[in-house]
C-alpha cells in the first residue's frame, strides 16, 4: 500500500480518503466506482453503472450498499455516507487497509474482529460482486446490507418519485427488486442463507462534493427498499451479486475472477477495451463520465494494444471506426447505447491514418490490418473533394477548417457556444497528419503539399499554431509536436531540435504537456470551478499527460544521443507512473493536470489516452536505454 494512502488510513484522515478513487470496470463499458473511504463523492459513484436496454447512455443503478455488523446489539459501520456539512456512519474509521488489485479490498477493526469486504465486477456481464470476509474474531456476528438505489442516468441526480412501488420478491437466496415500474429490476443472489427485511423509505439529502466543486447539482435522494441480514461465523464469507441478470451465482462467480495483469498500467489500459452495446469493439474514452470518442480511441489504440499483443483487437476496433464513416469521414463520437453519433471534429479521420500506421508497423502481417488500408485511400479521397464549408483543401494542398465560432481541432472547449482556443484556418497538427495520410497512400501531391507546409508555418524558431488570413498564430503550444511523431520528414533536423528546446523549456512538466506556455497571457494555471472556468483553462496551459507519447517520439527521433535522451525523460516522467498511480483514481492516469505546481489532478480520473499514450512512451523510452 502506498506510504502516503497507509497513513491517511492510520489518522483516519476522510478528506484524504475521499479524494483516492477507485474503479472496477465489465468490459461492457459499465463500472462501479468510490473512494477509498467508502463516501461517494461524485454523482457517478455507485456500485452497478450500467446499460438498460432500449436506452442510451449508461444508469447508476445500485448507488451503494450500506453495510453494518452487529455484535451483542451493538451496531458499527463500514460504510460512510456525506449529508451536507455531516458524515454519518463514520465506517471511514473502522478501515485498517486498503489495496486495488487484483480487486478493491478494505481491511477493517471492529472491536476484536477483523474483516473484508472486496468489489469486483463480471467481466462481459451488468454484475457486481461484494465479498465480505469475517476473517477473525471471537464470536460469530450479524452482517446488515442496505442496499440504496438510485435507478437514473449517470449524469442526474435523483429525487423522490411519487410512484416508487418499494416491491422485492423473494427467491431461494435471491431477492428480486423493481422500484419503479418503468425501470428494470435488480437482482440480488447471496452465496449463503439470509433474511430480506422490508424498510421502504427514502435516504435524503446524500451530497456529492466534488459535483459542488464542479458546479453541478449535488444532492440526491436514494431508495432504500430494506436490510438483508446474514449470521457469520469467524472464517466465514458472504458474496452478494448485484445485477440486471435474473439470479446469478455469486460464489463460483467470485472463485472464477480473473486474477488481472501483474502491470499496474496494463490492467488500467484494459479497463478501456470494451464491446459497447451494439456488439463491436471500441474504447471508452474515460471514466466516469466519458463514452466513445473517436479521436481518442484513435491516439490511444496503439498504447492500448501494443503491451499485449492484441492485433486482432486492434484491427476489430478501427473496423468499429471504419463501418461509421459519416459523408466519408470517422466521426468523433459514437452514440453509446443508440445515441447519435458525433461529427463535430475534422481530426478523428486523421487520426486514423496515424494510428492504423503504427498498428501495422507492430503487426506487418496482419491481414485484416492489411486491408483497412483501402481505408486511408478512401478517407483521403472524401476530403481532397472538399473545397467548401468546413473542411477545405485548398490549392496549396493544405487542409483549411472552421470559422472562428467553431471547433474542429481536440482544442474544443468553449463558453456560451464561443470558443475558448479558436482555432479556425490552417491547423498545424491537422495538415501534420494529413500530410501524414498523402504519404501513406502515396499521393503525388505530398511534396507539394510539405513544400506548402514549411513555408506556411515555420516561423524561425517553431511551428506555428494556426495560421489564418491575418497571418501565422506564434502561441507556443504542443500542436506542432504532431509534425515529428509522422511516418514522413516533415520538418528538418534543425527545426525539430529548435522546436524541441522551446517545448522542453515552456510546456513539459513531470505529469505531461501544458497546452500553451506560461509566458502567453492567455495562460490558466488552474483547472478548477465551473464548468466554465474549467473550460476556459482546459487548453490554455493545463497539463495533458497524453501529449509525452508524441513528446517521446520527437525527443527519440531528433536526439543526437537517445540514450541519454531516454534516460531523461524516463527521469523527467517518472511521477506519471509512481507516484500518481497511488493519488485520484488509484491504478490510473487522469485527464489532465493544473498548469501551475504542484499540477493537481482533474477531469476523468482514469483516462484512456493519458494511460495508453504513457504506456507507449514508457515503453519507447525504456528501449531507448
Amino acid at each position: 500500500m502506498d506510504k502516503d494512502l497507509n497513513e491517511a488510513i492510520a489518522r483516519s484522515d476522510l478528506e484524504s480518503l475521499c479524494s483516492r478513487e477507485w474503479l472496477c470496470t465489465n468490459g461492457l463499458g459499465g463500472f462501479a466506482s468510490g473512494t477509498v473511504s467508502l463516501a461517494h463523492t461524485r454523482k457517478y459513484h455507485g456500485l452497478l453503472v450500467t446499460t438498460i436496454r432500449g436506452r442510451s447512455g449508461r444508469y447508476n443503478l445500485l448507488n451503494q450498499m450500506e453495510t453494518w455488523i452487529v455484535l451483542d446489539g451493538e451496531e458499527f459501520p463500514l460504510s460512510t455516507n456525506l449529508y451536507g456539512d455531516v458524515c454519518y456512519p463514520h465506517g471511514y474509521k473502522h478501515i485498517r487497509g486498503f489495496k486495488s488489485r487484483p480487486h478493491p479490498t478494505w481491511q477493517f477493526l471492529i472491536r476484536d474482529m477483523l474483516w473484508s469486504m472486496s468489489l469486483a465486477m463480471v467481466p462481459g456481464q451488468p454484475t457486481i460482486l461484494i465479498r465480505y470476509h469475517f476473517v477473525q474474531g471471537p464470536q460469530g456476528a450479524h452482517l446488515r446490507c442496505r442496499p440504496l438505489l438510485a435507478f437514473r442516468n449517470m449524469h442526474q441526480v435523483e429525487e423522490i418519485r411519487d410512484h416508487a412501488c418499494f416491491d422485492v420478491t423473494p427467491h431461494d437466496q435471491a431477492w428480486e427488486l423493481r422500484p419503479f415500474p418503468e425501470d428494470p429490476s435488480l437482482f440480488l443472489s447471496s452465496s449463503m442463507p439470509g433474511v430480506f427485511q422490508a424498510e421502504p423509505h427514502w435516504h435524503q439529502n446524500h451530497t456529492y462534493p466534488e459535483e459542488y466543486r464542479r458546479g453541478y447539482p449535488y444532492r440526491e435522494t436514494l431508495l432504500h427498499p430494506g436490510v438483508l441480514a446474514f449470521q457469520l461465523e469467524p472464517g466465514q464469507d458472504c458474496v452478494i451479486s448485484a445485477s440486471t441478470k435474473p439470479f446469478m451465482s455469486p460464489g463460483p462467480l467470485w472463485q472464477n475472477l480473473p486474477s488481472g495483469h501483474s502491470d499496474t498500467l496494463v490492467q488500467s489500459a484494459r479497463s478501456f477495451v470494451i464491446t459497447n452495446p451494439a456488439g463491436q469493439r471500441s474504447v471508452l474514452a474515460g471514466y466516469p463520465w466519458f463514452d466513445e470518442w473517436g479521436r481518442d480511441t484513435l491516439i490511444a489504440l496503439p498504447g492500448l494494444t501494443l503491451h499485449e499483443q492484441q492485433g486482432n483487437c486492434a484491427a476489430e476496433i478501427l473496423q468499429t471506426y471504419a463501418n461509421q464513416r459519416i459523408d466519408g469521414l470517422i466521426p468523433n463520437t459514437l452514440g453509446f447505447g443508440g445515441g447519435s453519433h458525433g461529427t463535430n471534429s475534422l481530426d478523428a479521420s486523421l487520426w486514423f491514418g496515424w494510428s492504423l500506421w503504427h498498428c501495422q508497423r507492430q503487426w506487418p502481417d496482419h491481414h485484416h490490418l492489411g486491408a483497412l488500408g483501402d481505408v486511408l485511400c478512401e478517407l483521403r479521397t472524401s476530403l481532397q473533394n472538399r473545397h467548401s464549408g468546413l473542411i477545405q483543401v485548398h490549392v496549396n494542398g493544405l487542409i483549411w477548417s472552421g470559422t472562428s465560432m467553431t471547433n474542429l481541432t481536440w482544442m474544443d472547449a468553449q463558453v456560451d457556444g464561443v470558443p475558448i482556443t479558436p482555432r479556425w484556418g490552417y491547423a498545424v497538427e491537422i495538415n501534420a497528419l494529413w500530410l501524414h495520410l498523402l504519404y501513406l497512400t502515396d499521393a503525388p501531391e505530398f511534396e507539394r503539399t510539405l513544400d506548402s507546409f514549411r513555408r506556411l508555418f515555420w516561423n524561425g524558431t517553431y511551428l506555428c499554431d494556426t495560421v489564418t488570413d491575418n497571418g501565422q498564430d506564434s502561441s507556443i503550444r504542443p500542436n506542432q509536436l504532431v509534425a515529428l511523431a509522422c511516418a514522413p520528414e516533415i520538418v528538418s533536423s534543425d527545426m525539430a531540435c529548435s522546436m524541441l528546446r522551446i517545448i522542453h523549456d515552456e510546456l513539459v512538466t513531470p505529469y505531461g504537456l501544458r497546452t500553451l506556455s506560461p509566458d502567453d497571457p492567455n495562460y490558466r494555471g488552474q483547472y478548477a470551478g465551473s464548468q466554465a472556468e474549467r473550460d476556459s483553462a482546459y487548453h490554455q496551459g493545463t497539463v495533458w499527460p497524453w501529449l509525452c507519447g508524441i513528446y517521446a517520439d520527437g525527443a527519440l527521433r531528433y536526439a543526437t544521443n537517445p540514450e541519454t535522451t531516454a534516460m531523461q525523460l524516463l527521469k523527467t516522467f517518472e511521477p506519471l507512473w509512481s507516484a500518481h498511480l497511488a493519488d485520484a483514481g488509484i491504478g490510473h492516469i487522469s485527464e489532465v493536470f493544473d498548469g501551475d505546481p504542484p499540477h493537481r489532478p482533474g477531469g476523468c480520473f482514469a483516462q484512456a489516452w493519458s494511460t495508453a499514450e504513457v504506456i507507449r512512451a514508457k515503453m519507447m523510452l525504456e528501449r531507448g536505454i
